[in-house]
């Protein structure tokens, strides 16, 4: 909105962000990107939350951030990938344009993700009726779990869904999202899968995932694609289990311009000075 009004350049806007932040900004045509680190973060991380991994001095990561104030991606960050991580702040098209180039368009799709997954992982344990708080964190921290719920929630957003509901029933569990009234069902995650997804969610809506039989309500701050999306997250006892519903909010899609809220051009001039 500052760049688009002139009041500031884009420049001029990171510069205060890294100020802020305290992390370097930089240009990412000043770098030759490494190839071997590109394993260190998965192509559906790296377009939901436009990052890029650009170097590695002794065990410390560099990677370029297109939205530092995504508090999320820097959390996300820290517990995929091996290591101190640092971050920094570079222009969005650099970033993008990195990621294009070096991961692809992200074509990767929810069910994809699912058959790599349908036969578990040695470190996801099958679900127990009651696993402790400790196995609850270290199933919803496993790169391949925080992989999984970021894409599902990237390709309903991406579908313009207005809410995600994640379902428990006796043998399975149902992703749905719904897009102009009609709900959209995904490939099913494995049931196995449950409660470390339903705890991931309720780690990034800020909730208590020890409290299993109360209801909760929480909220997950995303940027994708430039736009700010909010989602209103509401959890569930059931009889299987939790179940999770998320109202998708793209803050984006009610902004209008200033010439559009009908002031006369008096009125609009005294504002914007």
């Amino acid at each position: 909105i500052l760049v688009k009004s002139n009041y500031a350049t884009e420049q001029e806007i990171l510069n205060a962000l890294g100020k802020q932040f305290g992390m370097g900004v930089i240009s990412l045509e000043d770098y030759q990107i490494d190839e071997n680190l590109l394993d260190t973060i998965s192509p559906p991380f790296a377009h939901l939350y436009k990052v890029m991994p650009i170097e590695r001095k002794g065990e410390v990561l560099t990677v370029a951030l297109a939205d530092p104030l995504n508090v999320h991606a820097l959390d996300d960050l820290r517990l995929i990938v091996d290591g101190p991580v640092k971050p920094v702040i570079a222009p969005e098209e650099e970033v993008m344009k990195a990621i294009e180039k070096h991961y692809g368009v992200g074509e990767e799709t929810v069910e994809q993700m699912i058959q790599s997954m349908s036969g578990g992982t040695a470190e996801i344990m099958e679900e127990a009726p009651e696993e402790d708080i400790a196995d609850l964190k270290r199933m919803a921290s496993e790169a391949p779990i925080i992989k999984l719920v970021n894409l599902i929630l990237m390709q309903a957003i991406k579908d313009r869904a207005s809410d995600i509901h994640v379902e428990p029933f006796e043998n399975s569990l149902k992703v749905r999202y719904r897009v102009d009234g009609v709900l959209h069902e995904l490939a099913p995650p494995p049931k196995h899968l449950q409660s470390a997804i339903i705890s991931r969610l309720k780690i990034m809506a800020d909730l208590n995932i020890a409290e299993r039989r109360l209801p909760q309500d929480g909220r997950i701050k995303l940027v994708m694609g430039g736009k700010e999306i909010d989602l209103r997250v509401s959890c569930l006892p059931t009889i299987f289990g939790e179940s999770v519903v998320m109202r998708v909010l793209d803050k984006s899609a009610i902004m209008i311009d200033l010439e559009q809220l009908g002031f006369s051009k008096k009125i609009e001039e005294q504002i914007k000075e």
